[in-house]
Parts: C-alpha cells; sequence; structure tokens
C-alpha cells in the first residue's frame, strides 16, 4: 500500500492515507515522511504539537496570518474528534465553506492548509492528537473566531462544549476577518 491523497471539499485540504502494517505483535505505520510530502506536493513540516481533549472539549477556530501562516497535519493517535476546516483565503474556490471530518486513530491523516481556520471537538472520554505544522507557533500572528457564532454555521456534535476563557472571549466571524 502506499500513501493516497484524496481531495475534499475545500481546496487543498486533503485526507491523507497513510500506509499501515500489521503482523502477530500489532501494527507499524508511518504518519509523516518528508520525501513523500514532496511527491505529494505538501510542505515541509517543522513542528509538532500533542494535545490530550476531554469529551466536549473544543479547540476552535483558530489560524494563523502573515509569515506565520500554518499548514497542519492532523493525527488522532487515541479516541475520536469532530474535526472542523474553515477556508479563510479570499483567492480560494472553497473561499468562506467549512468541511467537518470524524477523525480517530484508525482515520486517514488530515492535511489542513494554510489560511484555513482549524478547530476540533473531543468526542471520547480522552482523546489524544498529534499535530505537525510548517511554520513555528507565533502569538502574535494567531488569529481567532468564536466557535459557537451561528454565522459560521458550524453544527458542533457534544452541545456540553468544553471551551477555553480565550475561545469563549473570541469576536465572530465577520469581525475576526475584519480585524486580520
Amino acid at each position: 500500500m502506499s500513501w493516497k491523497k484524496m481531495d475534499t471539499p475545500i481546496e487543498g485540504c486533503y485526507l491523507i492515507e497513510n500506509p499501515v502494517f500489521q503482523d502477530l505483535r500489532g501494527e507499524f505505520s508511518e504518519t509523516y515522511k518528508l520525501s513523500v510530502f514532496r511527491e505529494l506536493g505538501l510542505p515541509e513540516m517543522v513542528q509538532d504539537n500533542h494535545l490530550l481533549t476531554k469529551r466536549g472539549g473544543i479547540r476552535a477556530m483558530h489560524w494563523q496570518v502573515g509569515e506565520y501562516a500554518q499548514a497542519k497535519l492532523i493525527n488522532v493517535i487515541q479516541g475520536k474528534i469532530f474535526d472542523v476546516v474553515y477556508d479563510l483565503r479570499q483567492d480560494s474556490a472553497s473561499y468562506m465553506q467549512h468541511a467537518t471530518f470524524e477523525l480517530n486513530e484508525s482515520s486517514q491523516l488530515l492535511f489542513v492548509p494554510a489560511g484555513c481556520a482549524h478547530g476540533f471537538q473531543g468526542l471520547s472520554d480522552n482523546s489524544i492528537v498529534h499535530y505537525k505544522t510548517d511554520r513555528e507557533y507565533n502569538a502574535g500572528s494567531q488569529r481567532a473566531f468564536l466557535w459557537n457564532d451561528p454565522e459560521a454555521g458550524i453544527n458542533w456534535p457534544v452541545q456540553d462544549a468544553l471551551v477555553s476563557e480565550k475561545d469563549a472571549q473570541s469576536a465572530p466571524l465577520s469581525e475576526a476577518l475584519k480585524n486580520g
């Protein structure tokens, strides 16, 4: 089995199927390989992040702007999440559209292009998510919009949401876009 890049409704956002090898001991898979990413036309990743999220926990809706705009490669290590990609790139065919994905430890990887807001909600008691970025995090270039803004139209599946104070105080989508 070889690596496969599959289109999603968001331009430049892909589900990536990576080979999984099984034997009597269990499984082995590569979750990132620079040479393969180059062949697939995807950027080199430079930072790794590891998150544990409780059921209902929302980490949303963030993106970075300018020279620190980040592409992300999402990999669920344990549990299940409801993942959202919101296209904020004005030159994109899918501008102001969003797509949702239910990801778990058996699903494909998700590649999120720079310029898209990204967030997710834990669907399991504890979900462990590992993601890579193609730019290092820079606090001054981070932007966010309100996770439950009706204008955004995201239907989060767990109604008892756990949200950080920072995410709860984010601006509505239209206001966040005005502020860069």
